[in-house]
């Protein structure tokens, strides 16, 4: 998964496991369709390896059925993780036509838009493949100049980002490294996908 750099919209995920562990159990998965861009953060309960399996069976859906409408997408995920662990997932589209980003999510991952105004879509409670029900979709406009930043809960939901006014001008992959590097903890697998909205 190469970060795209080319208009109308650049993103770049960073991410690190935590600490003690041999691999991470988040996963940040990004797909460039026609007209739209799929943003998607899992997160595997615990760490570890059961946490990566599971982390790398939602790739998988993802990988095969992400141009399917966003519920349907989130019932093939929680199907195929009935005999793994479980997660926390979040999926958003960034519909170039109808300037508009839409977005799913069940459990604690954020989604935040921190420039130039800060909005936040909630996520549902619940475990993707364990204790789960269809989420709301949430509908946003999308205009030229948004930041935004999905991440796990390795990454702190309390950093705001008005509190770093130059960091929102860096190009993505400066924002996720920064955010990871400054508001991450050792003990948790963290990952962070930074969006710019170009044109």
């Amino acid at each position: 998964m190469s970060p795209a750099t080319t208009t109308p919209i650049s993103w770049f995920a960073s991410g690190r496991k935590c600490l003690g562990q041999s691999v991470s159990g988040d996963l940040a998965w990004v797909n460039e369709l026609p007209g739209v861009i799929v943003v998607a953060l899992f997160d595997g309960l615990g760490h570890g390896p059961r946490a990566h399996a599971a982390a790398n069976r939602a790739k998988r859906v993802l990988s095969s059925k992400c141009e399917l409408p966003l519920l349907e997408l989130f019932d093939e995920i929680d199907a195929a993780l009935k005999d793994e662990i479980g997660g926390v997932l979040g999926v958003a589209k960034f519909d170039i036509d109808t300037r508009s980003v839409r977005y799913c999510g069940v459990g604690n991952v954020a989604a935040r838009r921190v420039f130039p105004t800060s909005t936040s879509l909630p996520s549902a409670p619940g475990i993707v493949g364990q204790r789960y029900s269809r989420p709301p979709v949430r509908v946003v406009p999308m205009s030229a100049g948004d930041v935004w930043l999905f991440h796990t809960d390795g990454v702190s939901s309390n950093f705001n980002i008005a509190d770093y006014p130059q960091m929102a001008y860096h190009a993505p992959r400066t924002i996720a490294n920064t955010a990871l590097r400054r508001f991450s903890s050792d003990f948790d697998d963290a990952t962070c996908v930074a969006i710019r909205v170009n044109e």
